[in-house]
């Protein structure tokens, strides 16, 4: 099985996908980190804005479903993953293509959302970093790029609302949600 999590900044998702990982043995794949990977190989800072320039870039030259293709190349058979990260509809739509995917959506109230942001950035350099608004509105509306995480999660099959920060009912639902897909 793979499962999918897609959501808007802050949502919870690699909480969600490190729950999925150490209390039902999913491997993780992450759209973010194969991004980081291939920024430290050019030797390219790591940091939003110039992660986000290159996963465009290389999305531009190779198409929308080039990091899924990535990471479909990293899934070894008869192991169960969890993905995070979805940004375009090309790679829902090439992770489709897989075996028993299904996609959750993770979402929690905007004041949620941005204590979370807030409580994060804080005492970082404000050159690493933009008002929540701005950020939330890039991620979920998407930038001229094509990244739309609104669009992603209308295509969800699954929804957990993460509206507390007690992991207690994040792994409360999780269960409930697994029961359902399993």
């Amino acid at each position: 099985m793979i499962i999918g999590i897609v959501g808007p900044i802050k949502a919870g998702k690699e909480t969600l996908a490190g729950l999925i990982r150490s209390v039902y043995g999913f491997s993780v794949l992450s759209f973010g980190n194969e991004v980081r990977l291939e920024a430290r190989a050019r030797g390219i800072m790591v940091q939003r804005k110039e992660l986000q320039t290159l996963g465009f870039d290389l999305i531009q030259q190779f198409g929308e479903s080039y990091w899924a293709e990535r990471l479909i190349e990293r899934i070894q058979p008869k192991t169960n993953y969890v993905v995070e990260g979805f940004r375009y509809l090309g790679q829902i739509e090439r992770f489709r293509q897989q075996r028993s995917f299904k996609l959750i959506g993770i979402t929690a109230p905007l004041d949620v959302l941005k204590q979370r942001y807030e409580s994060e950035t804080m005492g970082r350099p404000t050159e690493d970093t933009i008002p929540f608004e701005e950020a939330f509105k890039q991620d979920w509306n998407g930038l001229s790029n094509g990244q739309s995480t609104g669009e992603c999660y209308a295509s969800k099959d699954y929804e957990i609302i993460n509206d507390t920060n007690n992991k207690g009912n994040l792994i409360y639902n999780l269960f409930k949600l697994m029961d359902l897909i399993s």
